[in-house]
Order: structure tokens, then C-alpha cells, then sequence
């Protein structure tokens, strides 16, 4: 993707006018190009230098400034290679100046391709990386002090616990395999399914204490969570407009997390999650099932509000308290809505689906509206996702929410979705893995398994800091910088 052993050179200042911008060099003929155009020799000295002095250069037209130069050695430099600074007065002696030493053999510098090699050479690791444009894109107080965190390696003090107990279980289950035939002492599945789900629910509970970063073009996320045959596809497709989810009276017809974008207000669109797949995982855990309540759970993880969605004619509501407790523990930062859906169908309907139903505004005792707010402890939406009855409210309602949770408090670690998406698969593969190790007499029974699930909890560790890393992954996330950065 990014060579890294010739010279680029870029304009690394901002655009504009100014009294100073930056011409930035690295590579291994960084300091022999500077010198065709700074009238000091630099090739001599050492380490941190600044020196005074001219540059001057013909094409594409002969100038001569008073300029300073800045050599920083490798390897103790920002990508380990030799880098040199030329300090210049104004954008367009900066550009002229730039496109001299193009000229003379240097390389235009890609976008981010100052800090791929940083990357590149071991300075910093991914996520790392990654905080250098976030502490330029900061918009925001709590923005800034989350990438310069990140900058200074939380995310990776966060990922490294986890990763060596996963590390140390992996060498106890494969040493089981390898001398299966040995009297070896070691660890009951039992205790390995205690260690294993501790690991999950600290990453669960990291992610749950985490922001998400959001820059002003990243979309809002909503997830739609609740028990088969609520309703989820069709609220997806009467707030989305559109017959994006297929319906049916069959519960379990969405095997996947299904999106579309939906308009709240005239200004805020957010994308629709349907998180279905969440509530199946207990009662059928095939394969296809523990896909969707993988895929749903990190749906719900990483909304930025969810929307939790019970059907108001059914006479039974302990399984949507369970499925409740766990969206809440999924993502307890998140804001929380529950609608009652199907209002259309309710036997003495009040048709009042402007307001919330609670215990302060209703005292009707046999008000199944009114029971479900005393039940969830919690004001319950109104909704008909068949008539649309309660969808201006509900649009009204969580626009505000939204609006309210959008400032990060100080403190909290803002993850993109790359890196959520990698913690949250790294805690489900230890699940998993636990789930395995608990139901085995011995650990040989399953111990090929649980390999490979503790291989993908690692993996998916290991793409933070970017240990494992695709080029279609760091291309994506060099692509945000700036040209010189």
C-alpha cells in the first residue's frame, strides 16, 4: 500500500495564507535534498537540529527566501526515517519550493503517508495512529482528550489484559491437545470458562463505558431491538419510508441486522438498525442463530440511542424484561425508548399517541399502557407502526435525545465503529469459547474448538493496534488525513 523506501515531501501547513508554512521531507534522501536547495549542510550533524539560513531554487521560477530548517534524525524521529523541516514564508514559496525537490527526485506525499510510516516502522501502533487525525478533527473538548488518549496508548492498556488471559488459555487448550497422553495438571474447563467469561464481560463493560466518535459527517445510529413478531420490520420500514425488511406474522423472519436511513427532522437523518436475532440465541443456538445474535448485539453495542419495541396485545412480558436487561447491559450509555407497538389493535384504544403513557399522566388501572410503565419502571411510546399513529412523536422524541447525549462526557473514551465492531467480536468469541469450555468433561473434548474461537478473540484485539491489519482496513483509515500529515 505505502512504499516506505524512497523520500516524499509535502506541504504540511495548513492552506491559506500565513506568515509561515512547512515543507515536510522523509526518506533516505531527505537531508541530500534539502541541501540542493538550503544553502547550510546539514549531512554532519546529528540528532534534534535548527538551523538558519536561505533556500533557493530555479523552477518553476528562481527565488531566493530567508527560510529555517528543521533535521530530525532516525531513527528517534516521528517515522524513524530522516526528516527535514523547511520553514518558509508563505503558501506559494512553500508550493514552488515543493515542487522543486519533486523535481529533483522526491516523492508527492500520499494522504496520511507521513504518519503510515510511523505506523509502518513500529513508532505507533494503529490505533494510535488513528488518534492523530481524530486530534485534528477534534470538534470538542471531550473529542480532543479522547485522541490525545488514545494517542498515549488506552486503547491499547484497555486490549492488553484481555489479550494475554486469551493468550495464556490458548497455550493451556492447545498444550491439552499436544499431550493428551501426558498426566498434565492443568486447568478444569470450568475454571477456563470462568477466566475466559470474565475477559468478555470487562470488554463488554469497556465498551459499554465508551463513547462513540462522531464527526460531523458520521451517520447516527438507532438500533430497533425486541422479541420476534414485535414489529421491528415494519417500524424499519414505516420510519424509513421505504419496504426495506420483509414482514411477516412468522417470528424469526429477519436473520440479519437490516439498515435504512430514516428523516427525524428536516435536519438530522439517522441509519435504522434492526437488531433482529438478539432475543434467539438461548432458545436455538444454531449456527445461522449465533451469526444474527452476534451480528445483533454488536448492532445494539454500538447504536448511539436504541429503540426497544414490545407488543401491547400480548398478555406475557417476562421474556421482553430478560431481552430488556440485556440490551441495557449491551449499551447502557445509549439513550433508551420503549414503544408499544400494534395500539391499533388494543380493545378500548384512547387514539392518544401524542404523549408517553406513565404512571404522572395516567391512573387508569386497567390501562394496559399504564400497567406496562409500572412494569418497565419506565415511560412506554405509544405506536402503530401498521397506521403510523405515534411516529410523529416518536421522530419528535428521539430527535431530542439524541440531541441531549450528543456532547461526549469528560473522560470517556470515544471509539470509532472499526474499533467497537473489533471489541465487540473479540467478546463474543470469548463467549463463545466460555459457553464451550463450560458444558466439556475435559478440555480435550473441545479443545480444537476453542482454538479457533480464541484465535478470532485475538484477531479481532489484534486489528486495533493493528498487529493484524488489512491494507483495505489502513487504507480506509490513512485516507483521512491530510496530504503532510
Amino acid at each position: 500500500m505505502f512504499s516506505t523506501d524512497d523520500t516524499i515531501v509535502s506541504v504540511s501547513s495548513a492552506a491559506g495564507p500565513a506568515g509561515r508554512s512547512i515543507v515536510r521531507m522523509s526518506g533516505p534522501d531527505a537531508i541530500g535534498l534539502a541541501e540542493g536547495v538550503f544553502s547550510e549542510t546539514m549531512d554532519e550533524l546529528d540528532g534534534f537540529i535548527s538551523l538558519d539560513g536561505t533556500v533557493a531554487v530555479q523552477a518553476p521560477w528562481p527565488i531566493t527566501v530567508p527560510a529555517r530548517a528543521y533535521l530530525f534524525r532516525g531513527p528517534r524521529s516521528y517515522t524513524r526515517q530522516d526528516i527535514v523541516e523547511l520553514h518558509l514564508p508563505g503558501e506559494v514559496v512553500a508550493s514552488v519550493v515543493c515542487s522543486a525537490l519533486i523535481d529533483a527526485g522526491a516523492r508527492q506525499a500520499d494522504a496520511g503517508e507521513f504518519t503510515a510510516r510511523a505506523f509502518l516502522s513500529g513508532r505507533l501502533d494503529l490505533a494510535s495512529a488513528e488518534a492523530v487525525a481524530d486530534v485534528i478533527d477534534a470538534q470538542a473538548d471531550a473529542q480532543l482528550r479522547s485522541a490525545l488518549g488514545v494517542l498515549d496508548g488506552a486503547l491499547a492498556r484497555l486490549c492488553r489484559p484481555a489479550a494475554e488471559t486469551l493468550t495464556e488459555t490458548l497455550a493451556v487448550t492447545e498444550a491439552s491437545i499436544d499431550f493428551a497422553d501426558e498426566d498434565l495438571a492443568l486447568a478444569s474447563p470450568g475454571e477456563l470458562a470462568s477466566t475466559v467469561r470474565k475477559v468478555a464481560d470487562d470488554l463488554d463493560a469497556a465498551l459499554a463505558a465508551s463513547g462513540r466518535w462522531s464527526a460531523s459527517e458520521s451517520e447516527i445510529r438507532v438500533a430497533i431491538a425486541g422479541r420476534p413478531n414485535a414489529g421491528k420490520s415494519s417500524l424499519l420500514n414505516a420510519l424509513g419510508g421505504v419496504d426495506r425488511a420483509i414482514i411477516s406474522a412468522l417470528s424469526g423472519t429477519t436473520r440479519d441486522v437490516l439498515t435504512t436511513p430514516a428523516m427525524l427532522t428536516e435536519n438530522l437523518e439517522v441509519m435504522l438498525l434492526d437488531a433482529a436475532g438478539l432475543e434467539a440465541f438461548a432458545e436455538n443456538p444454531d449456527p445461522l442463530t449465533i451469526a444474527a445474535h452476534s451480528a445483533a448485539r454488536q448492532a445494539v453495542a454500538s447504536a448511539d440511542a436504541v429503540m426497544f419495541l414490545i407488543d401491547a396485545t400480548s398478555g406475557d412480558h417476562n421474556a421482553d424484561e430478560r431481552l430488556l436487561d440485556e440490551v441495557v447491559e449491551l449499551n447502557p450509555r445509549a439513550p433508551l425508548m420503549i414503544l408499544a407497538n400494534k395500539i391499533d389493535l388494543l380493545d378500548h384504544n384512547r387514539q392518544i399517541a401524542d404523549e408517553s403513557f406513565s404512571r404522572r399522566r395516567y391512573g387508569d388501572e386497567k390501562n394496559i399502557l399504564t400497567t406496562l410503565c409500572r412494569r418497565f419502571s419506565k415511560d412506554v411510546f405509544p405506536v402503530s407502526a401498521l397506521t403510523g399513529a405515534g411516529l410523529d412523536n416518536l421522530r419528535r422524541v428521539l430527535a431530542e435525545r439524541l440531541d441531549s447525549s450528543a456532547a461526549p462526557k469528560p473522560g470517556t473514551l470515544l471509539l470509532h465503529d472499526r474499533q467497537r465492531r473489533g471489541i465487540a467480536a473479540a467478546a463474543e468469541a470469548a463467549r463463545r469459547t466460555a459457553g464451550m469450555f463450560q458444558t466439556a468433561d475435559e478440555i480435550t473434548d473441545i479443545a480444537e474448538l476453542a482454538a479457533v474461537e480464541l484465535r478470532s478473540a485475538l484477531a479481532g484485539l489484534a486489528e486495533l493496534t493493528g498487529q493484524v491489519a488489512d491494507e483495505d482496513v489502513l487504507s480506509a483509515i490513512f485516507s483521512r488525513f491530510c496530504v503532510g500529515k
